[in-house]
């Protein structure tokens, strides 16, 4: 079954949800779409982290609001 879409992920980050998602399912530019629609409290919490650059992971964390990126390496 496949994950959301960017879309749906959007929306949901847009409605003040979190969620956690897997770096090898979605890419960093995917998360960019979104990262800056999720609200400061909420959670986006990417596993397999390893598979983004190190540079992507920052992009991400600088995009989203202050603490709400997690990575799981």
């Amino acid at each position: 079954m496949a994950g959301p879409t960017v879309a749906e992920l959007t929306a949901i980050a847009k409605a003040g949800g979190g969620f956690e998602l897997d770096a090898t399912a979605y890419s960093a530019a995917e998360v960019l779409e979104f990262a800056d629609n999720m609200y400061q409290g909420s959670r986006l919490r990417i596993r397999n982290a390893c598979a983004w650059s190190v540079e992507d992971l920052a992009l991400v964390a600088q995009t989203a609001p202050p603490g709400t990126a997690e990575f799981v390496f």
